[in-house]
């Protein structure tokens, strides 16, 4: 199958590029036609501009080139195996990458796939992204009711992070430059 995405090359260089899809999906995967991505203003950014400096190291996670994107909401295509679950036409959120279709693992170390009600826009679906990698803060650390929480940064993922532990009875203090 002929599918399109985005490729960072090097350094401030993205482009959209044909690519093949071999095959449908595998066992325990699904094929997805991506509705909507979302970009990434930290991992993602400091991969494309070169900040992050492991996108130098060859067998790098994020080595040049990389195929960005880890927040994709779309619709199952195909399924195999245990991943039948996921009908034909369901909406789903995954990790997947920015490109038009691609196959998502649904078991294992690395999946995420999860159904999306119809009455949530691909956007917002996939910007919940966001809010995986802000609780991550909450699982991490020993937090205990009342304790006094600072948070540095208040863009979308400090401020996922600030909510989450007020919510977890923290006394949260956002401090942001702006």
């Amino acid at each position: 199958m002929q599918i399109r995405r985005a490729i960072v090359r090097r350094e401030y260089h993205v482009e959209l590029e044909s690519a093949d899809l071999p095959g449908g999906p595998a066992p325990d995967q699904v094929l997805i036609e991506t509705e909507t991505t979302f970009i990434s203003a930290g991992t993602e950014l400091a991969n494309y501009t070169g900040v992050d400096p492991t996108v130098h190291t060859h067998g790098a996670w994020n080595a040049y080139p990389k195929v960005p994107g880890y927040a994709n909401v779309g619709r199952v295509l195909a399924s195999a195996g245990e991943a039948a679950r996921f009908g034909e036409g369901t909406r789903v959120f995954s990790f997947g990458p920015h490109a038009s279709h691609h196959n998502q693992a649904t078991t294992g170390d690395r999946w995420m796939v999860v159904e999306v009600p119809e009455g949530i826009d691909s956007a917002t679906a996939a910007a919940a992204r966001m809010a995986c990698v802000a609780i991550t803060a909450l699982q991490t650390g020993p937090v205990q009711v009342n304790d006094r929480i600072a948070v540095f940064g208040l863009g979308m993922v400090g401020n996922l992070a600030a909510q989450f532990f007020k919510l977890a009875g923290g006394r949260v203090i956002g401090i942001d430059p702006m």
